[in-house]
């Protein structure tokens, strides 16, 4: 990484940080990155994890109901215009419409992995799709 020597108050950053193999060290680093560059008082620091090491897919998640994910946005503040709805596969767009209407209209993604060989990280790719 390398960054010239300027001052990154009020910035916004975003930090690009896959934690493949080797997972830990990327971790650390990427919590590092953001631990300095609060220090160096960014604006915002946005971590884009394109592949999440510690995520289990053969675990499965209870659904949450809508009304809570709703009312947990309300108590933060935060506007249906800056959330996207991303669903872990295509098989699961479905399931995410009910809550993308809810979100007036927020747009819609999905996740679309590609095994690269037996045991080894996955491709992975996001696909936006812009709603009216």
């Amino acid at each position: 990484m390398y960054i010239r020597k300027r001052v990154l108050r009020g910035w916004d950053v975003y930090l690009v940080q896959p934690t493949c193999p080797p997972a830990n060290e990327n971790l650390m680093e990427l919590l590092i990155m953001i631990d300095a560059f609060g220090r160096a008082s960014a604006k915002d620091i946005t971590a884009v994890i394109p592949y999440f090491a510690y995520a289990r897919a053969d675990r499965k998640v209870s659904d949450i109901p809508m009304d809570d994910i709703l009312d947990y946005l309300a108590s933060k503040m935060i506007c249906c215009n800056d959330l996207v709805v991303v669903s872990p596969d295509v098989g699961g767009l479905q399931e995410q419409v009910p809550l993308q209407k809810k979100l007036s209209h927020a747009p819609l993604a999905f996740v679309d992995e590609r095994p690269h060989a037996h045991n080894v990280a996955v491709v992975v790719i996001c696909v936006v799709f812009l709603t009216s």
